[in-house]
């Protein structure tokens, strides 16, 4: 399709966009042109001490997102002090997530919820705890609150790392913005909202098209994004209901390996197969109640996913390729409950519940040739369910001391039909239960500054066809099932300083167990489940603002993370295979945002990680990475207009980092162990410009 084509296309669909969304409010209510005020929330200024259980807890809020500059939407993530967010496929793959030494691939042991609907995806077709985050609108986003690591009661499966839940708004501002950038990048975004009755309703809808910086494929996207949301107070209590549907499709320039870069036969902006990509599709209805008392929220998402990859080439079939595609076709509901209470004046006590249910119709891997099916590897249906209840006491000891212990039980079950096998292998029911503990203790030092100790216990969830597989698939040989649930168990001290006037700072030891590590295999293109691991850390982030013109951020993060020796203690040989592979051991960011006056900002972040071990051995490790990305916004009565440069510095290093066998068509039939990357997008200038009435 020509470039012209599809700007006509794209041109047709942001003037459906501007006419849905500046028409709804008149057609809901013609005298309500205005609704109220939107709600800015500075989640770094507000004082958590002796609000949040720990000091590695916070809230990022929409007027600190709206300052960042991002490649992706995902990206919002990494306010998340330590966390680095990244991508090895096409802008419309989850994306690759990294906190606290762990790898978690697109989603593995990092819990994301949206208004409490959970992101996470059980036995998914491309990885355990997939979460794409494509179908996010950072400009709907009222806040973003956050916990790194195991200690929230109401913390679920994929928390061993912690949890973060983005909040949408009720109210936003009525704008049109539109967008343009390098390697035909299109966006197009409308939103409004209006009075309807004793409540407000808000709709959006975003339309994104990008061709990539790809020198041997183009990504060929096309995103689209609807959004209704309806509001409304109870009395004291909020009642929301929110509809959502999201669409995708893209082609990827998957990574690369380093050898064909190296002598000069691959661009580093190249690509293999120009067939990889995915369509993607979600829908969702959700409802959300909240009053002094009671929290509670039900949801239904129907989700879709087809992901065709290749990541060894040549390797398992030399005259075909090694391409695959990977299905996922489910729905999947479920809701929580909780009660808050009271004794006297000392004691607060939570219970609730959780419940949720994956009606998978077909969860399968397939080899194919140019996106078409070859053979089946495995087809699957699977029912999985799981119900958590949970409870939680704080005790305010004095007014300085404020003690939170709790705990939680999960039981999960599953049921999968294998529909390739007539005689019932690899198919049959399973189930499992895990009761977790948490506490923590504050302590207010003066009144600027408090202590905090913290210690819990968390799970993974491994995928169902795993606990019940008895055969391999391919080969036939005999296989040991994996347990259902792999416990982690964590702990840290922290320090934090809040002055409402110039600081927010905190400090964090901590340490992390884990009975099961997920870790990448790169010719399967998943996760699986392995040994034992544990990691240590240390973390800091400071924040500074003088008066509201400059504000100053800093993160600092540094990990060990090491696989458990089994049988023995190998930790010391240096041939033992002991490094937890693509754990970041270094993260650092730096953030300024300067408004030098009234009309005028300027922001600009720098993200850095370290080079990191690729294999378990040691045998490789690849370089570090750096990126900065800059704005400039001007104001002017009800337009905005907003300039980004990304990869401002052009760097020319790595997204992510592989090593893996792979093979060319002259090269060895048993291939080559090499590294594999995904580099960076080179630098890049995108303009949006944005009315607002």
């Amino acid at each position: 399709m020509s470039h012209s084509l599809q700007a006509l296309q794209l041109l047709q669909r942001s003037l459906f966009a501007v006419v849905l969304v500046t028409s709804f409010p008149l057609l809901a209510d013609p005298s309500a042109m205005h609704s109220l005020e939107q709600i800015e929330v500075k989640g770094r200024r507000l004082d958590w001490r002796g609000e949040s259980s720990t000091a590695s807890a916070g809230v990022i809020g929409n007027s600190e997102l709206a300052a960042l500059a991002l490649v992706r939407p995902g990206e919002v993530l990494e306010t998340v002090p330590g966390m680095v967010v990244t991508q090895h496929s096409g802008n419309g793959k989850a994306n690759q997530y990294f906190l606290r030494g762990f790898n978690l691939d697109h989603g593995t042991d990092f819990q994301l919820t949206l208004d409490g609907m959970p992101l996470n995806m059980r036995s998914h077709g491309h990885g355990q705890g997939y979460a794409d985050l494509n179908m996010l609108v950072p400009e709907l986003v009222q806040q973003l609150n956050y916990q790194k690591g195991p200690y929230s009661t109401e913390a679920m499966d994929f928390s061993g790392a912690g949890g973060a839940d983005f909040s949408l708004q009720n109210l936003t501002r009525d704008a049109i913005q539109l967008e343009s950038g390098a390697w035909q990048y299109q966006r197009v975004l409308a939103k409004g909202d209006t009075r309807v009755g004793a409540g407000n309703l808000l709709a959006a809808a975003e339309w994104l098209g990008y061709d990539g910086p790809w020198t041997d494929t183009t990504e060929n996207l096309h995103k689209t994004n609807v959004l209704l949301r309806y509001s409304q107070p109870i009395g004291a209590a909020s009642w929301s209901v929110t509809a959502m549907h999201y669409q995708n499709n893209w082609h990827s320039a998957d990574q690369i390996p380093k050898r064909l870069v190296d002598l000069g036969q691959l661009s580093t902006l190249g690509s293999i197969d120009p067939d990889t990509g995915g369509d993607s599709l979600r829908s969702s209805l959700s409802t959300q109640y909240r009053s002094d008392d009671w929290r509670g929220n039900l949801y239904w998402i129907r989700s879709d996913l087809q992901l065709w990859s290749n990541f060894t080439y040549f390797l398992a079939d030399p005259v075909n390729g090694d391409q695959f595609e990977q299905l996922d076709d489910r729905s999947l509901f479920g809701g929580a409950l909780s009660r808050t209470g009271e004794f006297g004046t000392a004691w607060q006590w939570q219970v609730g519940v959780q419940t949720r249910v994956d009606d998978i119709a077909a969860v399968g891997l397939f080899n194919t040739k140019a996106r078409q099916r070859l053979s089946a590897v495995r087809l699957d249906s699977i029912r999985q369910q799981s119900l958590g209840v949970f409870a939680n006491l704080d005790w305010q000891v004095n007014d300085a001391l404020l003690w939170q212990f709790g705990g939680r039980s999960d039981q999960m079950r599953a049921r999968v039909h294998n529909q390739l096998a007539s005689d019932g292998r690899n198919s049959g029911k399973a189930s499992a239960q895990l009761p977790s503990f948490k506490s923590s203790l504050s302590y207010a030092l003066t009144e600027q500054w408090a202590l905090f100790a913290a210690a819990g216990q968390a799970f993974h969830s491994n995928d169902a066809r795993g606990v019940l597989t008895t055969q391999d698939p391919l080969t036939g040989a005999a296989v040991e099932p994996v347990d259902f649930l792999a416990r982690s168990f964590g702990s840290e001290l922290g320090l934090r300083y809040f002055d409402a006037t110039a600081f927010n700072l905190s400090m964090t030891l901590w340490q992390l167990d884990s009975d099961s590590e997920l870790v990448y295999v790169g010719d399967a293109g998943t996760n699986e489940p392995s040994r034992a691991s544990f990691r240590q850390g240390i973390e800091f982030a400071g924040y500074y603002w003088l008066d509201e013109q400059l504000e100053l951020d800093a993160e600092l993060a540094f990990t060990r993370a090491r696989y458990r020796a089994e049988p023995a203690d190998l930790l010391d040989d240096a041939t033992a295979e002991k490094y937890v592979e693509g754990a970041l051991p270094q993260v650092f960011s730096l953030g300024v945002s300067w408004h030098p006056q009234q009309n005028w900002s300027l922001s600009a972040r720098l993200r850095h990680f370290g080079a990191r071990q690729l294999s378990a051995t040691g045998e490789a490790k690849s370089a570090g990475s750096t990126t900065v990305n800059a704005n400039v916004q001007y104001v002017w009565q009800d337009w905005l207009l907003v300039a980004e440069l990304l990869n401002a510095l052009n760097s020319a290093d790595h997204d992510i980092d592989y090593y893996y066998r792979s093979r060319l068509t002259a090269e060895p039939q048993d291939g080559v162990l090499d590294q594999h990357f995904h580099p960076l997008e080179p630098r890049a200038l995108r303009v949006k410009l944005r009315y607002q009435f």
